[in-house]
């Protein structure tokens, strides 16, 4: 999931300049830039669920 994380921080970063790029967490911006492999949908609902995780 790191690394999926780490995609999607840098696919957010081109659209989100005020972003950090080191971290990883910004999941209420990560969420709408999914890694390649995963569909949109699916992306949305890891992030909901780490979101929950991680409070």
């Amino acid at each position: 999931m790191r690394q999926l994380r780490i995609d999607s921080t840098m696919l957010a970063c081109v659209v989100h300049e005020d972003m950090d790029p080191t971290n990883y967490l910004q999941f209420d911006k990560i969420r709408d830039f999914p890694p390649p492999a995963i569909s949109l949908e699916v992306w949305r609902e890891l992030c909901k669920v780490s979101v929950y995780l991680i409070s």
